[in-house]
């Protein structure tokens, strides 16, 4: 349940376990190397013990059931993640069978420029939509397939968000593990911001379906020139 802070970064640190019972006592020491944190990393969420922080709700685009999400201690690259699933029992193309979910959360950029966001991922889905009528309930960026999208705001966890990165089934969606990242640099609005926030969300067609993500990290290219207002 011992997890290092930012400080013990690079340091070696000691512990002492003493188990005693009616017979005795007998005590052992362990030294524990703490690795240094890298060069530039801001943030790291590893989803191991709990969520972290970050804020889950479910969504829906018709009279359907919504998304599910749960943090799980197993399933993860490696250790625990944030899994999302699916409710709907069809898969066709109809717009008002899809569901999902969202995780935000605020990370500040305090002081730090050249902003890039990482993150692993793998899904896990039925096959892709057949023929159908189609509704007119509104969805995830204007697509009924099966997507993970991450957006980002210079505003806080309120809004407005921005358009970062998006995968779709089909088309960079994966089934293994995959390391993922997008490249904010040119937005000079996310540096040393202390509102800076991701939003990842999840579009799902059916109950098969299901994603996981786990490791969201946030890295600096460098400090910042300047702070705004000065």
């Amino acid at each position: 349940g011992w997890r290092p802070g930012v400080s013990e970064g690079g340091k070696t640190l000691s512990a002492r376990i003493v188990a005693v019972n009616p017979d005795g006592a007998d005590a052992r020491t362990w030294s524990i190397g703490v690795a240094a944190r890298p060069a530039g990393l801001l943030a790291w969420f590893q989803f191991e013990a709990d969520g972290e922080g970050w804020a889950t709700t479910t969504w829906k685009s018709g009279p359907y059931d919504p998304g599910v999400i749960t943090r799980e201690d197993s399933g993860g690259n490696a250790g625990g993640c944030m899994r999302s699933q699916g409710s709907g029992a069809t898969n066709n193309q109809d717009t008002c069978n899809r569901e999902g979910t969202v995780m935000t959360r605020a990370v500040s950029t305090e002081g730090r420029a050249g902003i890039r966001v990482e993150w692993d991922a793998v899904a896990a889905l039925a096959p892709p939509p057949g023929a159908s009528g189609t509704g007119d309930c509104a969805v995830l960026e204007g697509t009924s397939d099966d997507k993970l999208v991450v957006y980002y705001s210079a505003h806080g966890i309120e809004g407005p968000w921005v358009l970062a990165a998006m995968r779709s089934e089909g088309g960079g969606l994966p089934g293994v593990w995959t390391h993922m990242a997008c490249d904010l640099a040119a937005d000079a609005a996310v540096d040393d911001n202390a509102r800076f926030a991701l939003k990842f969300v999840w579009q799902f067609n059916t109950a098969a379906d299901e994603g996981r993500i786990d490791n969201v990290s946030v890295w600096s290219a460098g400090a910042a020139e300047f702070r705004r207002g000065d």
